[in-house]
């Protein structure tokens, strides 16, 4: 468990953390009460990760693009996205992505290019593969709160069957063309952050 006493307002006479660590509902300030502090989500921005799979080593006409419907969470609920999460200590961006779309989608991906190179034993400089993006809190956001993140490809070759998925904020996992991606985001059924990366990065490329 994560705490600073400077930067939680409810440290210690309202934190439930400081006698029960384990209700992690009974924090006033987690929107979604399953992290483990409020520093995740309020006081600073969280470092995130998320996946463009795709089943073709490239974006070409024929290609189909992995997405989630999101369930259980109050931000966007049950409209598609990016599968994606945050980055847990000690993880390479690389490690990060390969584990969150697991998570998500069951599906074992592996990366179409390296988001990150190893500088030092402890330094990893982030590579032209990474689509950077920031949110910070405004209504027009994906979500409410701060995130610091990046988009990389990851390519599925259909080698070994997807596991079941058992995370609580998938509730629906397809795969979909170029057209069928471009009508979610006319219906306005995929998220917003994720629809200005398709609009702005993945689309284009996919016409080309």
């Amino acid at each position: 468990m994560k705490l600073m006493r400077d930067w939680c307002p409810a440290f210690p006479e309202t934190c439930a953390f400081t006698v029960q660590p384990d209700r992690r509902d009974m924090c006033p300030f987690i929107v979604e009460k399953i992290y483990t502090c409020t520093l995740d989500r309020i006081c600073q921005p969280r470092p995130v990760v998320n996946g463009i799979v795709l089943d073709t080593p490239r974006l070409q006409a024929n290609t189909r693009m992995l997405i989630v419907r999101r369930s259980g969470t109050v931000v966007q609920a049950e409209r598609w996205a990016i599968p994606g999460g945050g980055i847990h200590s000690g993880e390479t961006l690389d490690q990060s992505v390969i584990r969150e779309v697991y998570e998500e989608t069951g599906h074992h991906v592996r990366l179409i290019a390296k988001s990150c190179q190893q500088y030092t034993d402890r330094v990893w400089l982030i590579q032209d593969a990474a689509i950077p993006f920031q949110v910070v809190q405004a209504e027009a956001a994906d979500d409410p709160y701060n995130f610091v993140g990046f988009y990389i490809y990851c390519y599925w070759d259909g080698k070994l069957e997807p596991d079941d998925v058992q995370d609580i904020y998938t509730s629906q996992i397809a795969w979909f063309c170029r057209d069928e991606i471009q009508q979610l985001i006319v219906d306005k059924q995929i998220t917003p952050l994720d629809t200005v990366l398709l609009e702005r990065y993945v689309l284009p490329q996919w016409d080309a």
